[in-house]
Parts: structure tokens; C-alpha cells; sequence
């Protein structure tokens, strides 16, 4: 007995039958949703890399196409884009569908470690972050407290909150802004490095030269081992100020002579 017999046989049933359906379309027709295209969202991974001071034309020679030529043999790449603008490139990089968004930021991880040696010396590291198609700022926090200073404030941020919102479901990136990090400024004064003959590479050189901290080796004995190391760094706008910048005749010309050094 096909249906088409038992709906003649027994048309009340076939009644029953038939409201049950359309009572239930009913009821699912408002939930349902309506969109002229399916929601697909694309993997996208975005790669960028800050370069104080630079050009565009610089950041697109010497940054952007390099990362360019690192991302394009990554797996599933569908396409690649990039912005060039001063002291700052970006490059976008969108993967097929169908290709997990963690892997595809793993693999792109992978190949811009290779070219951090290719990238100019003065250049930051690039920062690969995990961003959707339609990816925009929804959320700000505003951090205030009444007895720490900004500086404090931007300390307590980086070390306690950063983290662990960055770990959150559903979050590409956390970025700080407004921060006010502590930081050594030097000002320096043209008059006194010209009767000096001081450049400004000198006194770079010079801060490069004496605030560093590198390994020394180690000492051994019959039975104890120690590291050492050659710890040179400054500590305060003092220390900065004593720095050597250059010798002269008449003796060294030190950064205070030529600068005002502040916290």
C-alpha cells in the first residue's frame, strides 16, 4: 500500500496528516532565515610590520614585497594584499573556506620567521594576527585608576589584562592604546654638538655601544659552574647622561655636554 491508496482509504488521517505539516511550517517559517547570498566567511590572517621613519617606497621595496614573496607558498592562499604607508605595511592574506583559521595562522607564523634576517635592522619583528573577513573593533576598555600614574597604568595592563583577553573565544587581537610607557628622552642641542663636533650618529652609536647586556661565558670548578655576563645596561636618565659620545683632545665629551637627558 503506497500513500497515495492510504491517503483515499483513510482521508481523515490524511487530513491529520496534512495540518500537522502545514501547522508545522507554520511555526518554523519565522525562524527561518532569509539572505540573498550564504554567510561564508573566509580565513584571513594579517601580517604587520612597523619601520620608524621609513617611506612608502621604502616599506613597499624593502618589507612588503619580501613578506609578499614569504606568504605566497603558503598552502591555500587565495589572495594577497598590501598597504604601504610611512613607517608601517600591512598585507592581508585571505585562505579558502574550507581551510582552518589556526592552521592557516600557524603556516604564516612559520614563513615570516624565515625572513626576519631579510628584513632591515631597524625594523620591528612582524605581528601576525588572526582577523575574520568582516573583522572591525567592537569592544573598548577603559582602564582608570585613581592612585597609579599612566605609566603604572600601562604597566599593570600589559602584565595582567592583555593576556588573558587575548586568550578569549572569539577574539582576533587586543591592542593598547593610549599608552604611556617609561622611556628615556634625549634632547639633543644642535649648538653645543656643532662647536663639538658631535653628530647625531655618534650619539646613537654611542647609547648602542654602552646599553647593552651580553654573555660573558662561564666559570667553572670541580664542582660548581657559573654564568656570567656583561651587564651594561643604563637604569636612569643619570646613567644616560654620562655615556662617553666622543673623545677629543681636550677630553671626552659626554652626552650631558651636548643633550638634556629626562625621564
Amino acid at each position: 500500500m503506497n500513500i497515495a491508496e492510504l491517503c483515499v482509504r483513510r482521508p481523515v488521517a490524511a487530513a491529520v496528516m496534512s495540518l500537522i505539516i502545514v501547522l508545522f511550517g507554520l511555526f518554523v517559517l519565522p525562524r527561518l532565515a532569509v539572505r540573498e547570498l550564504p554567510a561564508v566567511e573566509s580565513p584571513v590572517i594579517t601580517v604587520s610590520t612597523l619601520y620608524a621613519g621609513a617611506s612608502p617606497q621604502v616599506m613597499d621595496r624593502d618589507i612588503t614585497e619580501v613578506v609578499e614573496a614569504a606568504v605566497a607558498g603558503v598552502p591555500g592562499v587565495d589572495t594577497i594584499s598590501s598597504q604601504s604607508r610611512r613607517g608601517q605595511a600591512t598585507t592581508t592574506i585571505e585562505f579558502s573556506p574550507s581551510l582552518d583559521l589556526s592552521d592557516a595562522a600557524n603556516d604564516v607564523r612559520d614563513a615570516v620567521a624565515g625572513i626576519a634576517n631579510d628584513l632591515p635592522e631597524d625594523a620591528e619583528l612582524p605581528i601576525v594576527a588572526k582577523n575574520d573577513s568582516d573583522s572591525d573593533p567592537i569592544m573598548r576598555l577603559s582602564v582608570v585608576a585613581e592612585n597609579l600614574s599612566p605609566r603604572d597604568v600601562t604597566d599593570f595592563v600589559e602584565r595582567n589584562l592583555i593576556d588573558r583577553l587575548a586568550v578569549l573565544d572569539g577574539v582576533a587581537q587586543v591592542e593598547l592604546e593610549g599608552e604611556k610607557r617609561q622611556a628615556i628622552r634625549v634632547w639633543l642641542d644642535r649648538s653645543q654638538m656643532a662647536a663639538r663636533g658631535v653628530t647625531a650618529d655618534d650619539v646613537e652609536q654611542a647609547l648602542q655601544r654602552n646599553n647593552v647586556e651580553l654573555p660573558a661565558g662561564e666559570l667553572r670548578t670541580s664542582d660548581r659552574q657559573f654564568t656570567v655576563r656583561a651587564d651594561a645596561r643604563l637604569n636612569d636618565a643619570a646613567d644616560f647622561a654620562r655615556v662617553v659620545v666622543k673623545e677629543l683632545e681636550g677630553g671626552p665629551v659626554r652626552l650631558e655636554d651636548v643633550a638634556r637627558v629626562s625621564l
